[in-house]
């Protein structure tokens, strides 16, 4: 889902094209950087806390993205439309209320979201896991789903009011430019050390992330109401409904990316799930070439979809796709045989990575080759199609996930993940020949 916040941009008028194209410029920079600070956070994570640490901190992080777009509801993709349509015409007072009344009702849902996952963990993972400490750190970690929600409200606030670049940049870069130099400041205080407890090092840790995302959030509500305008609230409840679709997206979206740890955790040691950890954020990389390509093509594709030439869209389509392999395909080369390098920064430990990193790059590489389809799918206003493609291949999922992870550990969840993540890009492969009527790699 993360394309849809180029939705109200790429929609513009098509006389307008260069000047969108300039600005995804700066957008596409913040979100590579944006990449290579969550490989650093990472990294750096695994060197400090080692397999074990790094598991059981990612389990944490998994309940709190999930718990997060639970919250959320979807009314950040909400918000993105209307406060662009608020602004526009103007009231920019009546784009703060609805954005006020969105984290009143994430708050609500927060205090049931954080009773009902509490209960489920010490109901799935028991006494044992709360004597080892994990459920602490897991606990810790649930405390950041509120200002995480918070966080991307304003980021895509931001991006409805016009201010992209501002808005990518809360998204995927504040929270990482704060913590990790206090992760620095922390180490050299011996904040963390202590005597080399990982599980207590593990738990600062997780404080801290928890402290970024706070001040990430805060900077975003500060830098969102620092203009006052009216004091005149329009409703939020009329586009609850509206909301609804857009958050099965994104909860069947967020399994997709979280489930493999989530069931790691039940049949696998920590030390494993940090491992696995490593290869999965390794590997991400190549999920920025594809948002690259996306952002590059967005205001070819809108032009395409406005006029109604189909023949056109096609032809940008193949386009797009034929420039995603001609990067992919030497990036695939050069990390399958060479990751060994990559997979050795996250420090000893992690050697069982370098299988699993591989693995998950086939699904990764299938991604590209299949080129834009689901952002071909969502800007053609295919959104069920879209979420039900994305609901089957979760479904798919959890299924091998199921038998394939007591059978063969980290490696049985690669191969899980790699062949839904496949099946997700070959339905709407399907659903865009289909629906548009032609195929991305050539023919009809």
């Amino acid at each position: 889902m993360r394309s849809v916040a180029e939705l109200v941009e790429a929609s513009s008028p098509p006389d307008k094209g260069r000047a969108i194209l300039r600005r995804a410029v700066p957008v596409v920079f913040l979100r590579a950087t944006g990449a290579v600070l969550g490989l650093l956070f990472w990294v750096a994570l695994s060197r400090i806390l080692g397999p074990s640490g790094v598991g059981v901190l990612r389990q944490g992080i998994a309940f709190l993205m999930v718990s997060a777009v639970v919250i959320r509801f979807g009314l950040d993709n909400v918000l993105l439309r209307e406060v662009a349509i608020l602004v526009g015409r103007g009231d920019l007072g009546g784009a703060q209320g609805l954005v006020r009344r969105a984290m009143a009702f994430s708050l609500k849902v927060g205090c049931f979201v954080a009773v009902v996952v509490g209960c489920l963990a010490l109901v799935f993972f028991g006494a044992e896991r709360l004597a080892s400490g994990d459920l602490v750190v897991w606990g810790i970690c649930g405390l950041g789903a509120l200002p995480m929600a918070i966080l991307t409200f304003a980021s895509e606030a931001q991006k409805g009011a016009g201010r992209a670049v501002w808005g990518t940049f809360l998204q995927f870069n504040a929270r990482n430019l704060i913590f990790l130099p206090a992760l620095v400041v922390l180490i050299g205080g011996g904040g963390l050390a202590l005597a080399g407890d990982t599980q207590i090092a593990t738990r600062n840790t997780a404080g801290l992330l928890v402290g970024a995302l706070v001040i990430a959030a805060g900077m975003g509500l500060a830098s969102w109401y620092r203009r006052a305008g009216s004091r005149e609230s329009p409703p939020l409840r009329p586009h609850l409904r509206s909301a609804i679709p857009l958050f099965q997206c994104a909860l069947f979206g967020v399994a997709l990316e979280w489930l493999d740890t989530l069931v790691l955790g039940g049949f696998v040691s920590d030390a494993d799930v940090g491992v696995y950890g490593a290869a999965v954020s390794a590997a991400l990389v190549m999920s920025f070439l594809l948002y690259a390509a996306n952002v590059i093509m967005a205001p070819r594709f809108a032009k395409a979809f406005e006029d109604g030439e189909r023949a056109l869209l096609e032809r940008e389509a193949k386009s797009a796709t034929r420039l995603m392999l001609f990067v992919a395909i030497p990036a695939v080369t050069i990390l399958f045989f060479w990751g060994d390098v990559l997979i050795g920064t996250f420090g000893v430990g992690f050697e069982g990575a370098k299988s699993v990193f591989r693995i998950l790059l086939l699904g990764h590489a299938f991604n590209m080759a299949t080129g834009p389809v689901g952002y071909l799918l969502l800007m053609g206003r295919f959104e069920h199609t879209f979420r039900n493609n994305i609901a089957i291949a979760a479904c798919a999922d959890l299924i091998l996930l199921a038998i394939l992870v007591p059978m063969y550990g980290i490696v049985g969840a690669a191969w899980a993940t790699t062949t839904a993540m496949a099946l997700v890009n070959l339905l709407h492969f399907m659903a865009c020949r289909r629906e548009l009527g032609f195929s991305t790699i050539g023919g009809r």
